[in-house]
């Protein structure tokens, strides 16, 4: 009967790394390994016999992923390496429940829909069953919103243009304008902008932003530059003490306008057609 079972894992000939007729070993490196199981018998006999033992090398597993911009699908790279052999499979976890269920192949693209930090899990394969798993964030940032006010559309006057932008994280740290309609933002930058027209009508200016994080948004506002009205008017013959209809023939009006009658020291009105006496 065998009492005795004496192992052998350093192959230095000595069986007194580990007893016991089974045994657990976690070797740390790979490669193959000399290991011998010597057994002792109650009648004092003893065997021993050496087996080769093959350690598969385990994948570092890693991958990149950009930050992007929302709205633009992240690419997700694998960079896993292996000392031997090589990394057959590749499976994704992008909605972090820990399975590995959402993509698969060594480089895959997702759209993460909005901005946020999303936990992105990796799991690789080698070609020998060994498997490594690693968990990384993915940044995306966010879009800045886009618009502008303006200020003094009568031809002739220096149009002004504000920006009216925000992010909701980080900062707006670039403003580009587009004003000469030829749809390059190259016209001005900064916050303001500012533009004499040399006639009236309708003009589309634009706005693009870029926030620190590199995220652009655009944005195009349709413009009225409003032509100075011509002024006049006609009445009735006005006698003493008699109410004067006066009828308003002011021509060229773009847009709301308001009216504003004087009548020498006597009186004013803000009537359409006023009647005064």
């Amino acid at each position: 009967t065998v009492t005795n079972w004496n192992w052998d894992l350093d192959a230095d000939g000595q069986f007194d790394d580990a007893f016991g007729p089974s045994i657990n070993f976690q070797f740390t490196t790979a490669g193959t390994f000399n290991v011998g199981l010597q057994i002792i018998t109650d009648q004092s006999e003893t065997a021993a016999a050496y087996k080769i033992i093959t350690v598969n090398a385990v994948p570092t597993v890693d991958f990149t992923a950009a930050d992007v911009c929302e709205g633009t699908t992240t690419l997700l790279e694998d960079q896993s390496t292996i000392t031997s052999g090589s990394v057959i499979t590749w499976q994704w976890d992008l909605d972090n429940d820990g399975l590995y269920d959402n993509g698969t192949g060594s480089s895959i693209t997702n759209d993460f829909g909005s901005a946020g930090t999303y936990v992105v899990g990796l799991q690789v394969t080698s070609d020998a069953g060994c498997q490594s798993t690693t968990s990384e964030n993915v940044t995306v940032d966010p879009m800045p919103t886009v618009a502008f006010s303006v200020e003094d559309v009568c031809l002739g006057d220096q149009t002004e243009f504000t920006a009216i932008s925000t992010v909701s994280s980080g900062l707006v740290t670039g403003y580009a304008w587009e004003l000469n309609g030829n749809n390059f933002f190259d016209d001005a930058t900064g916050t303001t902008a500012s533009t004499q027209f040399v006639s009236d009508g309708n003009y589309q200016i634009g706005l693009q932003v870029t926030s620190d994080q590199g995220c652009v948004n655009d944005t195009f506002q349709l413009t009225t530059i409003a032509p100075f009205p011509f002024v006049n008017f006609s009445f009735d013959n006005a006698c003493q003490n008699n109410l004067v209809q006066f009828t308003n023939l002011t021509a060229n009006v773009v847009g709301t306008i308001g009216y504003e009658w004087t009548f020498g020291v006597q009186g004013s009105s803000t009537d359409v057609n006023p009647a005064f006496s």
